[in-house]
């Protein structure tokens, strides 16, 4: 069964470009929390955490937020022209039910999103009700 990976995010006060670099210069990665008829949220998030857990292949989060946790799934992550550095992460909020891993995904396929991990065979199937 796949696990959400648990960070701590903080509110993101300023906006744009100059902002977001500065904090990426200290360590920390801009995001953003969408979806669900609520609110647009912007967070910072530590960049070494996020990045670590994006390595492993997780892509159901558990973010805790001024003290109250949301599950989100991630829906697009921005790198560097390179594609070394973490720039941006999309997150999606939802009533998110982790139904399993299966290498035969047949079971998985009523009322879920499916969604390929890696280039190996293993796909995780989420039940996703978002409300955009």
């Amino acid at each position: 069964m796949a696990q959400a990976a648990q960070v701590t995010a903080k509110p993101r006060p300023e906006l744009g470009s100059r902002a977001n670099k500065r904090l990426r210069d200290a360590g920390f990665v801009p995001g953003v929390i969408y979806g669900h008829k609520e609110a647009v949220v912007t967070v910072t998030l530590p960049k070494k955490e996020v990045v670590n857990h994006l390595n492993h292949g997780a892509h159901l989060f558990d973010l805790s937020l001024e003290g109250k946790s949301e599950k989100v799934l991630v829906k697009e992550v921005q790198y560097d022209h390179l594609g070394s550095e973490l720039i941006h992460v999309d997150f999606a909020r939802g009533d998110i039910d982790v139904i399993g891993s299966e290498p035969d995904f047949q079971r998985c396929i009523r009322g879920g999103l499916i969604g390929e991990i890696k280039p190996y065979r293993r796909l995780d199937c989420f039940r996703f009700a978002c409300g955009l």
